[in-house]
């Protein structure tokens, strides 16, 4: 009988799939719509923003947000930021707020990682700073907020989240940047009563105080970038600089230098301006020479704090995926085992993977992505199934490791005929229509031209469903073959609704047909 196959590619994510586990009881089909197609119509009222992120929908999404760049993921979370001031219409519209929980998942993914990766500086690194107020060590930092599972909250609570966690990020960021200047002041120290050194350095530091400040107060990412000033003032010829010009400039790069530049970097570039003040006056060419080493030091010191943060934040990302758990029903094999020890090494030690770890652990990242993705298809499969049913719920069993069978009659079929859908591992959809098995006396002129009918019928349900899932988000360019004839066995019973099946000891054995050998 008829056969095809497609491989389904997710276009987007629908915020409101569950893993099986946790989806109703069952409803009787014949009188009451499944709890999908209700769910379908309060979106068309609503749109998916005034629900939670379903399991699935949310495990796959912080799959994929693992795979994507970091960049990426940045752009998102200022999508996501912008998103907070939408409200009535925009989150009304369901195909927007599909992407609305696609860059808010991303962005919680990505905070989730700095959070992460800052904890793993502190503790690497260390507080930095002077005593507290019992004296007996640094003060303590602000804290931190909790990593967020997404599942089950709404779109606007995990705004709200995400605004939150911005700001208390940034404000730790600009604590231990303060505690990391005061650390470079003192290495540098100044010569026991020259006041003018002093007010020089005071002058210099104001700058960089104002720039953090600003840094952790504003509202979006994309502000605190604006805080810290990028150093596109052109250096003036050595004939005009001044101690006050060399100071301004010398200021403008203190103040923006990157958060995570560290103590000895921070010496570095506060040596080389306090030299350029410092000579600015009586010898401006040797003052305009430590400008612009300064102005190098800064930018070099810039990049590798960008870079660190970004490993840091990717190997943060890698691990909390990874460690997640897998639902039941996804194949966890083999465990993560040596790259959950290469990402933790990563993070305890600051240092950058090397090709092949980075390498091996992106294929374990992609390969759990793969099999959520399989799951995410399957369950979208059997609702999609559901809402076009109007007898039996569509059934599901695992036919071989890895291979998954969705068996569904189509509305009007009854019980001889059903159509079987094959998920293999890799990521391939098989559709055959499949018959009763009979027994010789059935096999009739009448029951071969019912298989062909069906056949024929078969092509136009497929590209219903195909319709159907593709307004879901998943595209099935189905290649179909409903005219050739074929035969086969196979240990299954048919689909049919409770009503009209026989007992299991009664019941004969499937059969199928697909291409291959022509039936006489």
């Amino acid at each position: 009988m008829s056969s095809g196959y497609a491989v389904p590619d997710v276009t987007f994510v629908a915020p409101d799939v569950q893993f099986p586990a946790v989806q109703a009881p069952a409803l009787d089909l014949v009188d009451l719509p499944s709890a999908d197609v209700i769910t379908d119509q309060v979106l068309d009222v609503l749109g998916t923003a005034v629900l939670g992120l379903g399991a699935l929908s949310g495990a796959l999404l912080a799959a994929r947000a693992a795979m994507a760049g970091t960049r990426l993921l940045a752009n998102a979370a200022v999508r996501a930021a912008d998103a907070q001031c939408l409200r009535g219409e925009e989150l009304r519209r369901a195909r927007a707020s599909r992407d609305l929980w696609r860059d808010a998942a991303f962005a919680v993914c990505r905070a989730n990682a700095r959070i992460d990766a800052l904890r793993a500086r502190i503790d690497r690194d260390g507080p930095a700073g002077g005593p507290g107020p019992d004296g007996r060590g640094p003060a303590p930092l602000p804290e931190l907020p909790p990593a967020l599972d997404p599942v089950g909250l709404r779109l606007d609570d995990v705004h709200r989240w995400l605004g939150d966690t911005d700001r208390a990020v940034r404000l730790v960021e600009a604590e231990l940047a303060r505690r990391t200047m005061a650390a470079a002041a003192a290495a540098l120290g100044t010569r026991a009563g020259d006041e003018a050194a002093a007010r020089r350095a005071a002058r210099l530091r104001a700058r960089r105080e104002r720039a953090l400040a600003g840094y952790a107060g504003a509202d979006t990412e994309t502000a605190a970038g604006a805080a810290l000033p990028a150093y596109t003032t052109p250096l003036p010829d050595a004939g005009a600089l001044g101690e006050e010009r060399a100071t301004e400039l010398g200021a403008e790069l203190l103040a923006g230098l990157d958060p995570a530049v560290p103590v000895a970097e921070c010496v570095a570039i506060q040596r080389a301006v306090g030299h350029a003040v410092e000579l600015a006056e009586a010898r401006p060419a040797a003052a305009a020479r430590h400008l612009s080493e300064a102005r190098e030091l800064a930018f070099a010191a810039n990049w590798r704090a960008a870079d660190r943060r970004e490993t840091a934040e990717w190997a943060a990302q890698q691990l909390r995926f990874l460690r997640q758990p897998l639902p039941e029903g996804v194949d966890p094999r083999p465990e993560p085992g040596a790259e959950l020890a290469a990402l933790e090494r990563i993070l305890a030690t600051g240092e950058a993977p090397d090709p092949r770890q980075r390498a091996e652990i992106s294929a374990r990242v992609a390969a759990r992505e793969a099999a959520l993705q399989r799951a995410y298809v399957s369950q979208l499969l059997r609702r999609e199934l559901a809402a076009l049913a109007t007898g039996a719920r569509p059934r599901t069993r695992q036919a071989a490791p890895g291979v998954e069978h969705i068996e569904w009659v189509p509305p009007g079929w009854g019980t001889e005929h059903w159509l079987r859908f094959a998920l293999d591992t890799g990521g391939t959809l098989r559709v055959q229509t499949v018959h009763r098995a009979r027994a010789a006396h059935e096999d009739t002129r009448e029951a071969r031209e019912l298989d062909r009918r069906r056949c024929h019928e078969a092509g136009q349900h497929v590209a219903r469903l195909a319709e159907t899932a593709a307004e879901a988000g998943l595209s099935l360019d189905l290649v179909f073959d409903g005219n050739r004839v074929t035969a086969d066995t196979v240990l299954d019973h048919t689909p049919a609704p409770a009503a009209d099946r026989r007992p299991d000891d009664q019941e004969p054995r499937a059969r199928r047909h697909h291409p291959g050998e022509q039936r006489p």
